[in-house]
C-alpha cells in the first residue's frame, strides 16, 4: 500500500516538472516571437520612414503612428 501511495507520488510530481516545463517552454516561444514582430515592426518603420519624404509630416506621422501603437503595445505585452 505504502509502494503504491509513493508511485503516485512519483507520477504526480513528474506530471508538475512536464508541467512547469510546457509553462517555461511556451514563456519562451511567446517573448521570441514578440522579439521577432519587434524587430521587424521596426524596419518596417525604418523602411517606411526613409520613403516618406520627411517635408511631408502629416503624411509621415499618419503612416508610422499605427505601426508605433503596435510596437507600444508589443512592449507592454513583454513586460508584463
Amino acid at each position: 500500500n505504502q509502494q503504491f501511495l509513493l508511485r503516485i507520488l512519483k507520477v504526480i510530481i513528474q506530471l508538475r516538472d512536464a508541467t512547469k516545463k510546457e509553462q517555461l517552454d511556451a514563456q519562451t516561444h511567446f517573448e521570441n516571437e514578440l522579439h521577432t514582430l519587434t524587430r521587424r515592426l521596426d524596419t518596417l518603420r525604418q523602411s517606411l520612414r526613409s520613403h516618406i519624404p520627411s517635408d511631408n509630416n502629416n503624411q509621415q506621422n499618419d503612416v508610422l503612428q499605427p505601426i508605433d501603437d503596435l510596437s507600444n503595445r508589443l512592449e507592454q505585452m513583454r513586460t508584463r
